[in-house]
C-alpha cells in the first residue's frame, strides 16, 4: 500500500509539471508564467528529494545499517530477513533495487543498450518512466520502444558508478572501456587514457574505488575489479583503490564483495 501510494504521488507530481508546461499563455505572462513553472518543478524536484529508500523486498522504509554489496551496486534493506529473500530471486526486485539506488546511491552512468548490450551512443535516446534510457542504435530504439517491458530487466543491469575516467578524472565515454574479466569494465574518456591505464594499472587502478591487482610486479597483472586471485602465479590479488585507504567516497565491502564499478549487460 505504501509503495502504491508512493507511486501515485510521483504521477501526479510528473502530470503536474506536464500539464503547466503545456498550459504556457502569451504575451505579456509569459515571465510571471515562467517564474511559476520554475517553482513549480523546484517542489517537484525537492518532493523526490524527500521521497523515502524503499526496500525492494517489503516496500518499507530501509534501515541504511542493513544491506549487501552486488554486482549492481549497494542493496539495502529493512531488515535482515529482507535479505535471504532477495538472494533467492534478485531478478524479482530489480525494478525497486534501481529505484532505490536512484534515491540514496552514488552517481550512475548507462554505458550498455538494454537490447543488445552494446555501448550506448548518448545522441540516441528516449524517455521512460522518469529516466531517458540510451540506445547504440536507432533500431535498438525502436525495439525498445515497441515492447519496452521486454528489456527493462536488462536496463537496470546497463549502468556504472564509475563516472570518471581514472586517467584524467573527466566524465567517462562509454564506448570506451578496457575489459578486464567477464562482466568487468574500466571506462574512459579518451583513446589515449585507455593505453595509459594498460601501460600503469598499479598507478591508475588507485584513483578506482575499488580495484584488485597482483602484488608480483613480474607478473604484469592487467588488475580485477574484484577480488580474485592472479591468474599467471595464483596469488591473491591486492585491493589497491580508494576502498583499501578508506576513502569516504568509495563504498566500503560487505559480506565479501566489492563495490559496483563495471556494467554487467554485454561481454
Amino acid at each position: 500500500m505504501f509503495v502504491r501510494c508512493l507511486s501515485a504521488l510521483s504521477m501526479s507530481i510528473a502530470f503536474g509539471t506536464w500539464s503547466l508546461a503545456y498550459a504556457a499563455p502569451q504575451g505579456h505572462d509569459q515571465h510571471q508564467y515562467a517564474q511559476q513553472a520554475e517553482k513549480h518543478d523546484k517542489a517537484a524536484d525537492d518532493a523526490k528529494d524527500k521521497a523515502p529508500a524503499l526496500c525492494p523486498v517489503s516496500g518499507h522504509p530501509v534501515d541504511k545499517k542493513v544491506f549487501i554489496d552486488t554486482d549492481t551496486g549497494r542493496v539495502h534493506f529493512c531488515c535482515k530477513g529482507c535479505i535471504g529473500k532477495y538472494k533467492a530471486d534478485p531478478d524479482k526486485y530489480a525494478a525497486q533495487v534501481f529505484e532505490q539506488q536512484g534515491i540514496i546511491g552514488p552517481p550512475r552512468v548507462q554505458v550498455a543498450c538494454p537490447v543488445d548490450g552494446k555501448a550506448v551512443d548518448k545522441k540516441i535516446s528516449v524517455e521512460h518512466g522518469d529516466h531517458a534510457v540510451h540506445f547504440c542504435s536507432q533500431k535498438c530504439q525502436e525495439l525498445f520502444t515497441k515492447a519496452p517491458d521486454q528489456y527493462m530487466k536488462n536496463l537496470y543491469h546497463a549502468f556504472t558508478t564509475q563516472t570518471r575516467c581514472p586517467v584524467m578524472e573527466s566524465p567517462i565515454d562509454p564506448a570506451l572501456s578496457l575489459k578486464l574479466a567477464a562482466h568487468q569494465h574500466v571506462y574512459f574518456c579518451c583513446k589515449k587514457c585507455v593505453g595509459k591505464f594498460q601501460e600503469n594499472p598499479a598507478k591508475y587502478g588507485a584513483k578506482l574505488d575499488s580495484f584488485y591487482l597482483c602484488p608480483m610486479e613480474q607478473c604484469k597483472d592487467s588488475g580485477a575489479l574484484k577480488a580474485s586471485d592472479c591468474p599467471k602465479c595464483g596469488m591473491h590479488r591486492k585491493q589497491i583503490g580508494k576502498a583499501a585507504a578508506g576513502d569516504g567516497k568509495a563504498a566500503p565491502k560487505h559480506e565479501g564483495e566489492a563495490p559496483h564499478q563495471g556494467h554487467h549487460g554485454g561481454s
